[in-house]
């Protein structure tokens, strides 16, 4: 049986915009309900999903926030929109991803939470390998739709331009992890850092078994689980924080936004152990950006 939530919680109230807050408007006010959705029906789609935004939001208030901060963050990083590199050009395709990724997680569906992350990882990767070796007809290939990079081909170019390779010898140096070599399964190596992050995405990604919304769920659903929260939000960290370095790859004068080191390195939001950001990924940011990353430890 479900209840209305009192009206003096915000969350209560629905909230839509004025026609003027719209960047284009032709200026004609918006017409009256035309084919009114169901009221059964309405319920049917958004009971369970608000009923974990609320469960949510009363239990994670403050993750949500630096989340939401951190993701903000990501039109600064794009660069010149008007002018935009290569990896620029791709980090606009998904501009969207970031704010898509906490909503999921905020309304209980997971698995789609984490299926952004992939998403951004490999558009950041494929910008990424066209800037670095000087690809750009195929990164405009890749935006029409005539041509596919698939992220094996863009790992392989990065793990050999120039520009990765002092990271990599670095994490290699340090962890005996590189930043994105393949696997050697006669080594029982498991590939680089980008390669393993990607890899552990894609699970999510494909819903296999273990990592679809079913098993994170244990029930059907979307229905809260805190344990869920915790992978998604240590992947966010991590998939944000493999992103910026590689801006930093390809634009060596590139500076965190402000908004974007506090996130990082703010020591107020601590995971488990089995959700924690790798340690691959503190000593890479460390690498690149002279200080430490705290959150998500």
């Amino acid at each position: 049986m479900t209840k209305r939530m009192p009206l003096d919680d915000f969350r209560a109230v629905r909230s839509v915009l004025e026609e003027d807050d719209y960047a284009l408007s032709s200026g004609i006010p918006e017409p009256l309900p035309a084919d009114l959705i169901p009221d059964d029906t309405w319920h049917s789609f958004m009971v369970l999903p608000d009923e974990v935004a609320v469960r949510t939001s009363n239990r994670h208030g403050t993750l949500l926030a630096i989340l939401k901060q951190l993701a903000g963050t990501w039109s600064v990083c794009v660069g010149d929109s008007k002018h935009p590199d290569p990896i620029g050009l791709a980090m606009l395709e998904v501009i969207n991803e970031p704010d898509a990724s906490l909503y999921n997680m905020l309304v209980g569906f997971y698995r789609q939470a984490i299926d952004s992350l992939r998403i951004i990882l490999d558009a950041v990767c494929i910008g990424a390998y066209c800037q670095l070796t000087a690809r750009e007809t195929l990164l405009q290939n890749w935006l029409d739709g005539t041509d596919e990079v698939r992220f094996h081909v863009a790992a392989a170019g990065l793990h050999g331009a120039r520009e990765t390779r002092l990271l990599h010898d670095h994490l290699v140096g340090t962890i005996h992890v590189g930043f994105i070599d393949q696997a050697d399964s006669s080594m029982a190596y498991p590939g680089g850092w980008l390669r393993q992050l990607y890899q552990k995405l894609s699970k999510y990604s494909h819903g296999r078994p273990l990592y679809n919304n079913t098993s994170l769920w244990q029930s059907n659903g979307p229905i809260y689980v805190g344990r869920a929260v915790a992978i998604a939000t240590g992947l966010f960290i991590e998939t944000c924080a493999a992103c910026y370095i590689i801006v930093k790859l390809c634009r060596p004068d590139f500076e965190l936004p402000p908004k974007a080191r506090e996130a990082f390195e703010a020591e107020i939001l601590r995971l488990p152990d089995w959700a924690q950001v790798s340690e691959t990924a503190r000593q890479a940011y460390q690498f690149v950006f002279r200080e430490s990353l705290q959150i998500g430890m």
